[in-house]
């Protein structure tokens, strides 16, 4: 038959399209078997097979003795993972697990950045005078009594897709129940009101503890409510709404107004203006380049600061380059750019010991450096970038070279403006186009609103219409975290951290509902003994900063992933890697809706080495409470009551009997081993709980950390280690130094000097305490005499190398090179070297600063007052004054300052205020200016007793007292005791060691030392020692602060005859230097072991480990 014939065979026909679809088919199999093969069992592997990540846990941090200070506990954590998620079924369950957190109040991770239902001042000059709107809504709530009419608000959204039902009431009971208490009350919604209902059969004990045994349901929970209540209420964007309807129904919400969609970044950057606009030329609309400048030059005229512009030119830098490093010297660089510009400003610089110095060539005059800046700040220069015309001062400190070393000195100031010097941009703006940019195929561009961008993810992520824009973002916050997993997306995504078991119960329960979620078990940071030792400790917190992010996240060798958690400040940062330990794993078979079936592989994960320190936690405990308690009873005028003698807090009288200091509520005490520089405890109050961060700290939490005040300088704040970061006058505690400097320049510590109480220079007094107080004297007096009284008119008379009252010289004289050269050599100019991040030292005095910060002040004094000097003076004209003023002879009388004033055309009459104090304005150039324009012997007079423009911190403190015990021997402190591997094996221990031993007599230590037990037998601080069993060395200091009560300082080493312990304590406002005293005699107490009862103590052994 031939071929065509067969062909028409329609069995032959169907026999060869069954073979050309077995050839088709075979094919097709040998391209997914030999072809794809292995991407298609990498496929088939990843759906029925799951890598699961274990977190490996933090190391261990414990004290000296092995003491637990950070371990790790349990805790649910609710995860998404990302690949069993499909297109059709990945809203849906967005939407259904958002909703149960919300439903069961818990945290959940929103790093969505549209927001919604923010209330805002209609006003932007109403940010300008510190107010905030969700204070003044929470005030205006209160104060009208309008926590009811809250309470009966609601939201609801029924719909085939989700069941949205949210009371205002209800979220209320769930905050109130944070602290594990069960609240009794139902609350629903019945016929479209809210319902309050007792439920359970302890409900009468439960009205009699809460003190509510009377009250209907509701009226109970209003009873419960308060503040902190309402503001974390309003942290959720239905109840701002609600309230802000509240308001408005009363006629209360004028001044607000609705953002119902907004960017949290434009928030950012508006709360990060308003914070800086109390900085002159800083507004909402100034660039961020300019507000950097500002900051500088806003420091420059400050008073109560040290200038950052001022350290700019005073330090010497090191620009690191990959084969050699290079001093920069910013000043250079000023001169440099004017002597471009045709400007010599004829000032020659040098530098010493790291610190650069200016002064005239032909000339001599203290203002060389101020005369450098504001020259600098005059001459105008062409930026080549922009080609605008800008001052020297903002081209060099914006250079690149310079920018760096500038950001640098800003943040050391205490100021962080989130301003990018790569990018001349606040960081909230860069994060928002950054943000923006993803989605260009959207055509949003950095200018698209917040209300276009929500409408058009919306639609992208095909989000139904029925749907709420609260339900919306449910689904679009859970997508921003999925798409910042990016290509890892067999790695699990956290989405809350620590949820309850009735949330567990629940998601397991209905796991059919959220394919793909599962709650792990994880390691959590936890903190047993709560604010004990916080500051050294540090806090943790999410990978979120830019640098952060290049360290940790980009790094793909580092181990980090997204959902980890680093140490922010503190030991937990600066042993963030050898805290970290190596996550594990675990490969299981799942099924179809990804629950295990079988464990096919794993690895375990390897915890963090185990980290000690140097302190002691009883110790430390110690040393917070004792701060504590004697700040509760400074601000009430009470007593502190210890086994060691009762001290009363009543030396500081006011119009009827003791002052009660109120605004003491800050302080600090650090304890340094004297014969190895160990730190031994560091206490700061206020202090803060480090467990509120460990998942990541809730807003209404951070906010509760903030200072109420942020413009008043010692105003409380818990963040801050006052002890290593706040520089300050030393006062009394500082004549150590100036006895040590006497000795060296040939003083005899046996001589008497006729102490009589004040001398006159300059047409100023100069008292000592006890004229002041009483109106007494010391008479004859010695160095050891002198440590022990205190006594105020010895130092002046060794500074002044005679005794002024009685015109006879004493043998020795001490000026202020010779303080400086001792203090230097205590390392009072530098930092301890403290392992914890964040130290900042202290500054020694020169003659340098003198008449720049004189002038400062009288700058800040015009500029206060400029309203009622003169209709219309400006910041200028003020400046110029000042210039003006400054050519004035020193000597003038008071009448020629009149005249000069009057010819100026300024009232040398008018009644003037500053810094609590009032002047006219001749009084203030006349005794004020003029006495501090010049450095002389009179300010001699104030450093020799720790005034004038000493400032140290109480660790700088400390470590000096320290160095004093142990006769000169200054060493390195350190929190560092030893780190272990989790088997218990050392990796490395910390070692003593020693910065310098100085070059000084040891018997002029002995001079010091016999003076400071005197002082504590039978000097100053007699009733705080008297019933103590070791023989001590103490001092006490009272130094001042301008618009402040006094600060009070005590130092003290002990066992005097071998001392092992040195302390330092700091009052803020605290008064008097002995109301320090008790906190460090605790301390004391407790090292030694003298708390023990039954037990003798060893002081030789006790401190041996």
């Amino acid at each position: 038959m031939k071929l065509i014939d067969k062909l028409k065979n329609r069995y032959n026909i169907f026999i060869i399209i069954i073979a050309v679809i077995f050839i088709g088919m075979a094919y097709r199999l040998s391209y997914l078997t030999i072809v794809k093969g292995d991407y298609y069992r990498d496929l088939a592997e990843s759906k029925r097979l799951r890598k699961v990540p274990i977190p490996a846990p933090r190391g261990e941090i414990r004290d000296r003795y092995g003491r637990l200070l950070a371990s790790n506990e349990p805790s649910f954590t609710v995860q998404v993972m990302k690949d069993e998620l499909t297109r059709e079924n990945k809203n849906k369950v967005a939407l259904k697990l958002i909703t149960l957190l919300e439903k069961e109040g818990e945290n959940y991770v929103d790093e969505f950045p549209i927001k919604l239902n923010n209330i805002v001042y209609k006003n932007n000059e109403n940010y300008k005078n510190g107010e905030n709107p969700i204070n003044e809504v929470v005030n205006l709530l209160e104060k009208h009594n309008l926590e009811d009419s809250l309470f009966q608000t609601y939201y609801t959204n029924k719909t085939e897709l989700n069941n949205y039902e949210f009371i205002t009431a209800e979220r209320a009971k769930l905050i109130l129940e944070g602290d594990g208490t069960d609240i009794p009350i139902d609350i629903s919604l019945k016929n479209g009101k809210v319902s309050f209902n007792y439920y359970g059969e302890n409900i009468d004990k439960w009205r009699s503890k809460e003190n509510v045994s009377n009250l209907k349901p509701k009226d109970a929970l209003l009873h419960l409510t308060n503040e902190t209540l309402l503001r974390s209420l309003l942290k959720h964007p239905i109840i701002r709404l609600k309230a802000y309807e509240v308001l408005k129904n009363n006629g209360l919400a004028d001044k607000f107004k609705i953002e119902y969609l907004y960017y949290s970044y434009d928030e950012d950057y508006r709360d990060l203006k308003r914070s800086l606009m109390d900085i002159n030329s800083i507004t909402i609309d100034s660039s961020a380049k300019d507000d950097f400048i500002s900051i500088i030059l806003n420091k420059y005229k400050s008073s109560n600061e040290e200038s950052i512009i001022y350290n700019l030119l005073s330090n010497v830098y090191t620009l690191d380059n990959k084969d050699s490093k290079k001093d920069l010297i910013i000043g250079k660089m000023f001169i440099e750019e004017l002597k471009n510009n045709g400007l010599d400003p004829g000032i020659d610089i040098s530098v010493n010991d790291g610190y650069v110095s200016f002064k005239y060539k032909d000339k001599e005059n203290e203002e060389s450096m101020k005369h450098l800046i504001d020259l600098s700040l005059k001459t105008k220069v062409k930026d080549k970038k922009t080609k605008e015309s800008i001052s020297i001062v903002k081209k060099v400190l914006t250079d690149d070279k310079v920018k760096v070393f500038s950001q640098k000195e800003i943040l050391n100031s205490g100021i962080n403006p989130k301003i990018s010097v790569a990018k001349w941009k606040y960081t909230p703006i860069i994060n928002k186009e950054s943000w923006l940019s993803q989605f260009k195929s959207l055509g949003m561009t950095d200018t698209t609103t917040a209300k276009d961008a929500f409408l058009k993810l919306r639609q992208a992520k095909e989000i139904n219409n029925k749907l709420s824009n609260y339900e919306a973002r449910f689904i679009l916050l859970m997508n921003e975290q999925l798409n910042k997993q990016g290509y890892r997306g067999y790695q699990p995504v956290n989405i809350a951290y620590g949820v309850k078991d009735v949330t567990f119960a629940k998601i397991k329960e209905n796991s059919y509902e959220f394919s793909g979620v599962k709650v792990e078990v994880q390691p959590a940071r936890d903190y047993p003994m709560g604010k004990t030792a916080a500051h050294i400790l540090g806090y943790l917190g999410k990978i979120s900063q830019p640098f952060e992010i290049d360290k940790y996240l980009d790094n793909p060798n580092s181990g980090y992933t997204r959902n980890d958690i680093i140490g922010k400040t503190g030991i937990e940062q600066r042993y963030e890697s050898e805290l970290k330990g190596k996550d594990g794993y675990k490969k299981v078979e799942v099924d179809v809706v990804g629950n295990p079936l079988n464990l096919i592989d794993s690895e375990k994960a390897i915890p963090g080495n185990n980290l000690y320190l140097t302190i002691d936690a009883e110790l430390q405990k110690v040393a917070e409470d004792s701060l504590k308690y004697a700040l509760e009873e400074i601000q009430s005028a009470g007593e502190y009551k210890s086994k060691w003698g009762d001290y009363n807090y009543t030396e500081e009288k006011g119009e009827n009997g003791p002052r009660k200091l109120k605004n003491a509520t800050s302080a600090a005490t650090v304890a340094i081993d004297v014969k190895t520089g160990e730190l031994l405890a560091m206490a700061n109050y206020p202090s803060y709980d480090p467990n509120l961060f460990t998942t990541g700290i809730s807003l209404e939490d951070w906010e509760s950390l903030k200072p109420e005040n942020e413009d008043d300088r010692l105003a409380p704040r818990p963040l801050r280690n006052i002890a290593m970061r706040t520089a300050v006058q030393p006062g009394s505690i500082f004549k150590m130094v100036t006895g040590l400097a006497g000795l060296n320049k040939g003083m005899d510590p046996n001589k008497n000097i006729n102490a009589l109480g004040y001398l006159e220079y300059g047409g100023e007094t100069f008292g000592c305490w006890i004229y002041n107080d009483y109106g007494g004297i010391h008479g004859a007096t010695n160095m050891y005499e002198a440590i022990k009284e205190s006594c105020n008119f010895y130092f002046f008379t060794l500074t002044a190398g005679k005794n002024l009252r009685t015109e006879r010289n004493i043998g020795a004289e001490v000026d202020l090179e010779d303080i400086t050269y001792i203090a230097k050599k205590f390392g009072l100019d530098e930092k301890t070297g403290l392992e914890i991040p964040g130290e900042r030292a202290g500054r020694v005095p020169s003659k340098d600063t003198k008449s720049v910060i004189a002038k400062r002040s009288f700058k800040n004094f015009l500029y206060s007052n400029k309203d009622k000097l003169k209709d219309g003076l400006t910041n200028t004209e003020a400046d110029e004054l000042v210039k003006e003023v400054s050519t004035w002879d020193l000597n003038l009388t008071r009448g020629g300052v009149i005249n000069k004033l009057e010819k100026l055309g300024l009232d040398p009459y008018k009644k003037l205020k500053f810094n609590g104090r009032e002047f006219t304005l001749t009084d203030y150039i006349k005794y004020t200016f003029f006495r501090n324009v010049k450095f002389g012997l009179a300010d001699e007079f104030n450093i020799s007793i720790g005034q004038g423009e000493n400032r140290y911190t109480p660790i700088q403190i400390a470590n000096y007292i320290a160095t004093l015990a142990s006769d000169g021997v200054r060493h390195r402190v350190s929190v560092f005791d030893k780190l272990e591997d989790y088997n218990g094996n050392t990796i490395v221990k910390g070692k003593e060691e020693i910065i310098e031993e100085l070059d000084l007599n040891k018997e002029y230590f002995n001079v010091i030392k016999k003076g400071m037990n005197m002082a504590a037998e039978d000097g100053t601080a007699r009733r705080i020692f008297k019933d103590f069993p070791v023989k001590v060395g103490v001092k006490t200091g009272t130094a001042q602060a301008t618009g402040y009560d006094n600060y009070a300082w005590f130092v003290a080493f002990a066992p005097y005859d071998d001392p092992q312990i040195a302390v330092s304590t700091i009052i803020f406002q605290g008064g008097h230097g002995g109301y320090a005293g008790p906190v460090a005699r605790e301390v004391i107490a407790q090292y030694l072991g003298l708390n023990n009862k039954n037990e003798k103590i060893d002081f030789k052994n006790k401190l041996k480990r």
